[in-house]
């Protein structure tokens, strides 16, 4: 049905592009991803990915480093883990996602970082691209 209301008109991108948005944005999306699989409560929701370097070398590993952004010091504490262990463990999980979307080996560095109460911070939020 919605095909007959539909106006004809060209392919607004090109057929091997799937989406508008930068490599930057989709290592960021697969990082936040590991951080909900691997927590189901309350503190996926309130993390936020930002990728602060993300470095494309002709030989070697691509370098990418990336803030895992938190509200509160005990959200930071459950996602760093015991001796770092769920830290690990995302981004061990976030890698692997990461070097398949991306077709090459990647260097993944995360921090964990409070901004509190960053969800209902308008400057913040504009500063995250929301």
């Amino acid at each position: 049905m919605l095909r007959e209301l539909a106006p004809e008109a060209p392919f607004a991108f090109e057929a091997d592009i799937a989406s508008d948005q930068t490599d930057r944005f989709f290592v960021s999306e697969f990082i936040r991803e590991s951080v909900f699989k691997q927590f189901s409560e309350e503190v996926p929701y309130a993390t936020e990915v930002m990728i602060t370097e993300f470095k494309e070398n002709e030989e070697g590993k691509w370098y990418i480093s990336a803030d895992v952004i938190v509200e509160r010091e005990n959200q930071k504490a459950i996602i760093i883990g015991a001796k770092g262990a769920a830290l690990k463990k995302i981004g061990t999980t976030a890698r692997a996602t990461i070097e398949e979307y991306l077709g090459h080996p990647v260097y993944l560095e995360l921090y964990v970082k409070v901004r509190h109460d960053w969800r209902n911070d308008r400057a913040q939020l504009s500063s995250m691209g929301y």
